[in-house]
């Protein structure tokens, strides 16, 4: 039998301490296991401190990508929202210059011309980060996509409006061509092709307003056609008129086409009034040259008598016949003139006793002149002065009258 062996306890101090007893090695055994675990556990702690701050890092960087993405998002939506405002109404350029609006034919293609530019000038401004420029770049194609799709709406719409605007200047100009044409005929098939045209262009898919197009072209070309007769043969026009050439044009602009036509007329007789004065005033002023000159060829007079000249009636002669046999020597010639243009002036509303009165009147001066030998431009002057006090009088008294008038 084995001798049995003894527990001891261990005197040994350590210095600086109180005698302890020294464990066993199953004791020491168990201290080192507890303090590796300790230390485990303080490593796994600052391995969880470090990743939570790498976390916390990584999510302000996340939050300041977004913010850049959301912010070049925004700047695409103005640049799109300008760059479709400019493509329809038109904008002016760097040199102020005026660009028209873009048909619709133009509008899609110039707007993906405009976005590729833009938006490769877009990514380059969001910097070199990879996953910023790849969020960027889906924002912005999904954007486009969106964009395309009203901007597709817009020109199809665009389209229409453009196909409305071509059909009713054809048919203008077609109707046009239907008046002008030398027959009937050649009128009728004129609004035939025009119709056709429009078969032909839309089929059976055609808009509404194409329908009523048709329905009123001829009218249109009867409007039209009556119009362009009644300027060039009032006679033919009342004779087509009779026989109801133009039943088919409404009532209303049939009234609105013979008021234009009466202004017009209205207008060309004053005018050709206008000139027709002018035309008699100057050569009733040749005439009486003349005659003060003594040089009025007899063949003229004759004219006068028999009523055949363009500036003087026959009841006139009478007195330009007596300054053709008595015509004056110079002396006096403006107040004479401004005497006898009062006479003519205001003989149609006299009495035959006060146009002797002013004949005589007329005569007597011209011989005063004559012998007193007065500065005949003093006197012209002072009858000029008193001709035009006596104009200005008539015209506020008639403008009185017709501002009463007016009133009432």
């Amino acid at each position: 039998m084995a001798p049995k062996v003894p527990e001891y306890i261990s005197s040994q101090q350590i210095p600086g301490s109180v005698p302890f007893e020294q464990a066993s090695g199953a004791a020491l055994s168990t201290t080192e296991r507890t303090a590796e675990a300790g230390f485990k556990n303080l490593e796994a702690t600052g391995l969880l401190a470090q990743r939570h701050i790498q976390y916390i890092e990584a999510e302000k960087d996340r939050n300041r990508q977004a913010n850049l993405v959301m912010t070049k998002s925004n700047e695409a939506t103005a640049w799109f929202g300008d760059t479709e405002k400019q493509l329809q109404n038109g904008y002016k350029d760097d040199n102020g210059q005026q660009v028209p609006p873009v048909g619709s034919e133009d509008y899609i293609p110039t707007l993906q011309s405009k976005w590729k530019d833009y938006r490769a000038n877009l990514l380059d401004s969001a910097g070199d980060n990879p996953v910023t420029r790849n969020a960027l770049d889906i924002s912005l194609k999904h954007m486009y996509q969106a964009r395309l799709i009203n901007a597709q709406h817009f020109s199809n719409t665009l389209h229409v409006q453009e196909q409305e605007s071509e059909d009713k200047r054809n048919a203008v100009t077609s109707a046009q061509l239907a008046v002008d044409s030398p027959s009937p005929e050649a009128r009728n098939l004129v609004i035939q092709t025009f119709n056709a045209g429009l078969d032909v262009k839309y089929g059976n898919g055609r808009p509404k307003y194409v329908e009523a197009l048709k329905e009123n072209f001829a009218n249109h070309v009867q409007a039209n056609y009556m119009e362009k007769l009644l300027h060039d043969d009032p006679i033919q026009f009342q004779i087509q008129r009779d026989v109801g050439a133009f039943k088919d044009v409404p009532v209303h602009q049939q009234v609105e086409i013979l008021d234009r036509y009466n202004t017009r007329m209205r207008q060309k007789t004053a005018a050709d009034k206008e000139i027709a004065d002018t035309n008699r005033y100057f050569g009733r002023e040749r005439v009486f040259t003349d005659l003060n000159a003594g040089r009025l060829p007899a063949d003229e007079l004759e004219r006068i008598r028999i009523g055949n000249h363009p500036y003087f009636d026959a009841h006139e002669y009478p007195h330009i016949k007596s300054l053709y046999d008595n015509p004056p020597n110079g002396e006096g010639t403006q107040q004479v003139r401004a005497l006898r243009n009062e006479y003519l002036d205001n003989r149609s509303y006299m009495s035959k006793d006060i146009q002797k009165q002013k004949e005589h009147r007329l005569r007597a001066t011209q011989r005063d002149f004559i012998r007193d030998g007065k500065d005949p431009d003093r006197a012209a002057e002072d009858l000029r002065k008193a001709r035009s006090d006596r104009q200005k009088s008539n015209t506020n008294t008639s403008q009185g009258v017709i501002d009463s008038i007016q009133v009432k």
